[in-house]
């Protein structure tokens, strides 16, 4: 079994615009190999997969899946091509030592009775080629685009064992759940109430990023934080945005992630003294837009927003001149293809504009957490604490 994924193609690639980001052709040369080749192509977004097939090369079969829509070029007719529905978290598994693409190994195991014997995986990948020898070696080799701390090990939470955290329902909502993270043990509590972080994790937004939540809980906050991380609510199986909006909504939802935010902090806020003018969102790639959305509601609890690597359409916020007092602090490279660096500077241009504190801070690398990500959050969550939009404590 042969399978290569991407995050997405190459922007600017020909292809279909879903969820605000680009789709684009992904190229897969298929040669001469050992043994029939099995294929399976997996992309988070929307990508038209184009298959070349070198002289005697031996394709038994091609599944294709993605979290949206995928397409596929003709391929020989003799060659059966399996379309699996999109929506599945582990379509995002171009990471070899992720949750998703350990779940995407079991099902392509559960479907065809055999192991996964290369693997070939890029954030934002336009080429590949299949050869049976490249990519044999990617269960040994760490991942570049995986945040620090997240190599495979027997206990995943090994590192952050001494944070607690424990799973709770926002207003008694079964839909509404998060984690709250905290407060560190022997830790004083604040006079004036403990800071909140609410993390919206970026992908599927689904629990399965609580170990790099709790990382930056332990790695990036000071003491008197405490930190929630809402847990992303799938309405509809091929829903295709992770974090919906008042302005940007999926069919069946019961709330928005505005009101979802909300109910955490209240919830948060009964369980703990939350000081209201320290309250920020850290959000990244996926969830980006609900942050935006969320601080833009007329009336908001959060103050100041970190907001990674994300794309920015006005056309599904809220009226930006309410963005005037808020603080933002845009953390994007210019190096990234999947969520273009020109979105963050006219996000930077547009929120100024109107009236917000915005740094737009840069970082080397393409889309996701790279080089020393801990301390770039805490210098962000540093910003933010020395900008925050000024409100009083209820």
């Amino acid at each position: 079994m042969h399978v290569v994924g991407v995050y997405s193609s190459k922007v600017g690639a020909a292809g279909e615009r879903l969820a605000g980001i680009e789709g684009g052709v992904v190229e897969v040369e298929v040669q001469p190999t050992e043994k029939p080749v099995v294929l399976a192509l997996t992309s988070w977004f929307s990508v038209a997969w184009k298959i070349k097939l070198a002289d005697k090369a031996r394709v038994k079969a091609i599944i294709v899946g993605g979290g949206y829509q995928q397409e596929i070029d003709k391929v020989p007719g003799d060659v059966p091509v399996v379309m699996l529905p999109p929506g599945r978290r582990s379509y995002g598994g171009y990471q070899s030592n992720s949750p998703e693409f350990r779940s995407l190994s079991e099902s392509l195991r559960d479907m065809t009775r055999l192991p996964v014997t290369t693997f070939q995986g890029k954030v934002d990948g336009a080429s590949f080629v299949v050869d049976g020898v490249r990519g044999r070696d990617f269960a040994k080799k760490p991942d570049a685009h995986a945040p620090p701390g997240n190599e495979p090990q027997e206990d995943p939470l090994a590192d952050v064992a001494d944070i607690s955290s424990q799973e709770l329902q926002a207003a008694g909502d079964a839909d509404k759940r998060y984690f709250l993270i905290g407060p560190r043990k022997g830790a004083r509590p604040p006079a004036e109430g403990y800071r909140l972080l609410v993390i919206l994790p970026g992908g599927d937004g689904s629990a399965d990023f609580h170990p790099f939540v709790k990382r930056i809980y332990k790695n990036a906050l000071f003491d008197r934080y405490l930190a929630a991380q809402p847990i992303a609510v799938r309405w509809t199986t091929d829903q295709e945005i992770v974090w919906p909006t008042k302005t940007n909504p999926v069919a069946e939802m019961k709330f928005s992630t505005e009101e979802f935010v909300d109910a955490v902090i209240k919830d948060v806020a009964k369980k703990h003294k939350v000081d209201r003018t320290r309250v920020f969102t850290l959000s990244w790639s996926s969830s980006g837009p609900a942050a935006y959305a969320t601080s833009l509601q007329a009336k908001h609890a959060v103050t100041g927003s970190f907001i990674a690597m994300s794309v920015f359409n006005p056309k599904f916020l809220p009226p930006l001149k309410q963005a005037k007092g808020h603080a933002y602090y845009l953390y994007h490279s210019p190096g990234d293809r999947v969520c273009p660096y020109f979105m963050a500077k006219k996000a930077s241009k547009s929120l100024a504009d109107n009236g917000a504190k915005v740094r737009l801070e840069t970082y080397e690398g393409q889309h996701g957490w790279s080089g020393d990500v801990y301390n770039h959050i805490r210098q962000g969550i540093g910003w933010l604490e020395d900008n925050h939009e000024k409100v009083n404590p209820p």
